[in-house]
C-alpha cells in the first residue's frame, strides 16, 4: 500500500512538471494563420505569430520584421490565441535575422505620415547692416570729438543691436523615419535704447581800465533714442532625421521664408544753453544791471517703416524623446535675411524759447522773449550716406527717412537706400508634440 502511494505521488509530480514546462516554453500557432494585435496605446500590428511565451508574443510584420510585444501591452488579439497544452505545431524555418523592436521603443517608420507641432524660443546674433554701422559710427564720432578737444564733452550709451530674441510655432509632418517638413511662424523683436549727451560749462574774466566783466556760460543737451526692430518670418523647412536609439535622434534642416520687417525709431532731444555777463567796478563792487540770456529747445523725431524680403536658413538639432509622442529639442542654425527697401512715414516737432535782456541780479530791467516752433510729416524711404568731417578728416555713417534721395554734396557721399539685415547664427530650444498611430518626433 505504501509503495502504491509513493508511485502515485511521483506520477502526479511528473505530470505537473510537464504542464509547467509546456506553459513556459514558446508556443507556436498554426502555420500561415494571420493575427491582428491591438496594443493598449492604439497601435495595430498584423502578421503571423511566430512565438508565444509567458511574458511576450512575437509577431512577424511584413515591413518591420519580428516584433516582440510584452503581454501587458496587449489589449486584444484577433482571432484569439490557442494556448492549450496540446502538441505544438511543427516549427517553421526562421528567415534571415531581422531587427527586433519592442513596443516600448517608438518607431517613426510605423504607418503613414505623422502630424505634430512644436513651440520654441531662443536667441539670434545679427550683423545689423547699416543700422549697426550708424550706431557704431556715432560712438566713433564721440571718441574723436573728445580726443580732438581734450575733454569729455560728449558721453554716449548707445550700443549696437547684436542679438534678438525669437519665438516660433511650427506645424510638422513626418514621413517615415528620415524625412519631414515644417511650416512655421516666428516672432523676432528687439528694442534698442540709447542716449547721447553733451555738457560744457565755463567762465572767464575780461578786464578793462576802470571795470571788468565776469563771463560764464553753459551748454547742455541730450538725445534719447528708442528704436525697435521687429521681424516675422513665415518659414518652410525640410528635415532629415538620423535616429540614434529610442531615446533620440539628430536632424538637419534647411529652408526659406518670407520675412516681414518693421523698424520704429523715436528720438527725444532737449537742450538748454546760455550765458551771463556780470559787471564790476575796478574795486570789485557790482555794477548792475547785468546781461543775461537763457535758451531752451526740444525736438521729437519719429519714423516708422516696413520692408519685406526673402530669407534662407540651415542648421542642425537634436530631439530627446520623453514619450512616444513628446520630445524636447534644441537646434542651432544660420539665417540670411537682408532688408533693402524700407518705406514709411516720418515726422518731427520742434520748439524753441529764449529769455534775454538786462538783469539786476534778481529781476529783469528789460526783458525780451523769442519763440518759434515747427513741425512736419512726410512719406519716404530710409536712406544711408557717409558724411565727412573736415575737422577730424573722417567719414561717419548716417541713416534717416527722407522724402527724396539726399543730395550729393562735398561732405556727403555713398548715398543709397539703407540695408538692414539679421544675418547670423541663432539657437532655440523647445518641445514637439506628434499625433497618430506610432507617432514619433
Amino acid at each position: 500500500m505504501r509503495k502504491r502511494l509513493l508511485v502515485g505521488t511521483a506520477l502526479l509530480a511528473f505530470l505537473a512538471g510537464l504542464a509547467v514546462m509546456s506553459f513556459a516554453a514558446p508556443q507556436l500557432q498554426p502555420p500561415g494563420q494571420k493575427y491582428k494585435i491591438t496594443l493598449v496605446n492604439g497601435t495595430v500590428m498584423e502578421g503571423e505569430i511566430v512565438a508565444v511565451t509567458e511574458k511576450t508574443i512575437s509577431i512577424r510584420d511584413v515591413s518591420l520584421g519580428v516584433i516582440a510585444v510584452a503581454r501587458e501591452n496587449v489589449l486584444k488579439i484577433e482571432p484569439p490565441l490557442d494556448e492549450g497544452t496540446g502538441a505544438a505545431a511543427p516549427p517553421r524555418p526562421a528567415p534571415a535575422p531581422a531587427p527586433v523592436r519592442y513596443s516600448s521603443e517608438p518607431s517613426a517608420g510605423n504607418g503613414g505620415p505623422k502630424i505634430g507641432f512644436s513651440l520654441s524660443g531662443g536667441l539670434g546674433f545679427i550683423n545689423g547692416g547699416d543700422f549697426n554701422a550708424y550706431i557704431r559710427d556715432w560712438n566713433t564720432y564721440v571718441a574723436d570729438y573728445n580726443d580732438h578737444y581734450g575733454k569729455d564733452y560728449y558721453t554716449i550709451d548707445w550700443k549696437e543691436m547684436k542679438s534678438m530674441t525669437n519665438f516660433k510655432g511650427e506645424v510638422l509632418a513626418r514621413f517615415g523615419r528620415n524625412f519631414g517638413v515644417g511650416l512655421g511662424v516666428e516672432f523676432i523683436k528687439k528694442t534698442n535704447p540709447g542716449n547721447l549727451a553733451y555738457d560744457d560749462t565755463g567762465a572767464t574774466t575780461y578786464d578793462y581800465s576802470w571795470y571788468y566783466v565776469d563771463y560764464s556760460y553753459y551748454d547742455h543737451n541730450k538725445n534719447v533714442y528708442d528704436q525697435t526692430l521687429s521681424v516675422t518670418p513665415i518659414t518652410l523647412s525640410f528635415y532629415y532625421y538620423l535616429p540614434l536609439d529610442h531615446m533620440g535622434e539628430v536632424y538637419f534642416n534647411a529652408g526659406a521664408g518670407y520675412y516681414l520687417g518693421s523698424l520704429k525709431s523715436d528720438m527725444d532731444y532737449e537742450g538748454t544753453w546760455g550765458y551771463y555777463n556780470e559787471y564790476h567796478w575796478a574795486d570789485g563792487d557790482l555794477w548792475p544791471p547785468h546781461y543775461k540770456s537763457d535758451s531752451q529747445d526740444s525736438e521729437t523725431d519719429h519714423f516708422e517703416a516696413t520692408c519685406n524680403t526673402m530669407g534662407f536658413h540651415f542648421g542642425a538639432g537634436f530631439n530627446y524623446n520623453l514619450t512616444e509622442n513628446i520630445a524636447l529639442f534644441g537646434e542651432a542654425f544660420y539665417r540670411l535675411a537682408n532688408f533693402k527697401d524700407w518705406e514709411g512715414t516720418a515726422s518731427y516737432d520742434y520748439q524753441y524759447h529764449r529769455d534775454y535782456g538786462w538783469w539786476t541780479g534778481s529781476a529783469w530791467t528789460t526783458h525780451y522773449v523769442a519763440e518759434s516752433s515747427s513741425d512736419d510729416e512726410w512719406d519716404g524711404n530710409i536712406w544711408y550716406y557717409n558724411w565727412h568731417s573736415s575737422t577730424f578728416d573722417a567719414d561717419y555713417s548716417e541713416i534717416g527717412l527722407y522724402e527724396d534721395k539726399p543730395e550729393d554734396t562735398s561732405s556727403r557721399s555713398d548715398i543709397r537706400k539703407a540695408a538692414i539685415d539679421i544675418n547670423g547664427f541663432a539657437f532655440r530650444v523647445g518641445v514637439k508634440f506628434f499625433f497618430g498611430l506610432g507617432g514619433r518626433r
